[in-house]
């Protein structure tokens, strides 16, 4: 006979009619009762939450309404979409802080290139680490419908050069291989940017900027993240950006 584990008598079970008493008996079914319960809703749970993501993850085309210059955006839904990874040239403009900045070369080109390529195209966007920056613009890569990414896109014209900023670098080590083949090929910027031109540069192993030996942001990197280029040419060939505040593209 079997017991229900207390320490019941057996005239006790028999008594009850049963192998197990009526309140172990009602317990026993009420745990299976539960744990049937708990096994089916994980699978309910998972179910949903493959749903969930599915939605999340589905691809939202929207169409492009204004291109503000070479790495900017805008979409219908009022967004500004900054194209991560890369920087393209200035156009003309106003400063936030007041001052005229004028054009820099190959600006007004890359503006254009972007715009005949995506006004009024309808557009995807993939998120990295970071989703926005401290002017509260959206960052990410925009595809076309064809596939196209365009941050690439623009670094292969050479209407851009390779601009990773940490914790966004997705893409980064295929952006650097496009970009040497845009300065092989001398297209865009790199024509104006001698090969045999000659002066030292430092560069920060962590941040990815090169800077000027007098620029004072050297003094905030350790000697083990820096590096030493000895033509500009190299530093943006080894994937390094500019420093805004000592550098001045040629």
């Amino acid at each position: 006979m079997m017991k229900c584990g207390k320490n019941h008598s057996d005239l006790h079970h028999r008594n009850m009619n049963a192998n197990l008493c009526r309140a172990c008996w009602i317990k026993r079914r009420f745990n299976t009762v539960i744990s049937m319960i708990i096994f089916r809703n994980k699978y309910w749970l998972l179910l949903v939450f493959l749903l969930f993501s599915t939605i999340l993850n589905a691809e939202e085309w929207i169409e492009v309404t204004d291109v503000y210059d070479g790495d900017t955006i805008r979409l219908m839904d009022g967004r500004r979409i900054r194209l991560i990874g890369i920087n393209a040239p200035e156009i003309r403009h106003d400063n936030r802080n007041g001052k005229y900045q004028k054009a820099e070369p190959f600006g007004e080109d890359a503006k254009q290139y972007l715009t005949n390529k995506m006004i009024h195209q309808k557009v995807s966007l993939e998120m990295d680490q970071e989703a926005k920056d401290h002017y509260h613009r959206i960052l990410g890569y925009v595809f076309l419908p064809d596939g196209t990414m365009m941050n690439e896109k623009m670094v292969e014209q050479g209407l851009a050069y390779c601009m990773p900023v940490s914790p966004n670098i997705r893409y980064e080590k295929q952006f650097v291989k496009t970009q040497q083949i845009a300065m092989d090929a001398g297209k865009g910027i790199w024509k104006q940017i001698a090969k045999n031109s000659s002066q030292t540069y430092i560069g920060n192993k962590k941040t990815k900027r090169f800077h000027t030996l007098d620029c004072p942001f050297n003094k905030h990197s350790l000697p083990k993240n820096r590096v030493f280029f000895n033509r500009i040419w190299d530093c943006f060939y080894n994937g390094y950006a500019p420093c805004k505040k000592c550098v001045v593209m040629p």
